[in-house]
């Protein structure tokens, strides 16, 4: 085992999810689903700032008790994107955003930053099929800002999947 938490995040349309399936298949280690999709499936109006606050509760709360239950986890995303998010959409973040971000365990995690070299596929959760570029560079700054351990995942399909799976067992 390489590291106790590894987080799949990036811009939208990258593979994680994805490529998330693959990881479980290939090595049954547990993992923290993106709350977000199921919040947002459920509302019948759209989302607002204030709904990331509670999205980032119940995704750090999963992620918590995950993580004390296995040696290790793998998170499809925590609060970088939601904090990345609320900033790029809304101009800001909430002050328990923040304070979550500020806090996070950068040390205790390895990010796998998606990079967006496949194409966009719609759904009806997805905005930005043209600011992916840009949210990965946000990405990647944040990551360096925060000194997080991360690599870069590229190609598509299986040699993406090899890549994520290198950095995990």
């Amino acid at each position: 085992m390489k590291h106790r938490k590894i987080v799949l995040t990036g811009p939208e349309s990258t593979g994680k999810s994805t490529t998330a399936h693959a990881i479980i298949k290939a090595t049954k280690i547990p993992i923290v689903w993106e709350y977000a999709r199921e919040y947002l499936d459920i509302m019948s109006t759209r989302y607002q700032r204030e709904d990331l606050d509670n999205i980032a509760k119940v995704q750090q709360f999963r992620e918590t008790i995950k993580s004390q239950l296995h040696p290790q986890i793998i998170c499809d995303t925590d609060i970088l994107t939601l904090y990345i998010w609320s900033k790029y959409k809304y101009g800001k973040a909430s002050f328990q955003l923040r304070s979550m971000y500020e806090s996070n365990d950068w040390d205790k995690k390895k990010y796998l930053l998606f990079a967006a070299d496949i194409p966009w596929s719609a759904d009806a959760q997805r905005e930005n099929p043209q600011e992916r570029e840009e949210l990965y560079g946000i990405y990647e700054q944040a990551l360096n800002d925060a000194g997080a351990n991360y690599v870069v995942i590229r190609g598509s399909g299986q040699k993406r999947v090899d890549a994520a799976l290198a950095e995990i067992i």
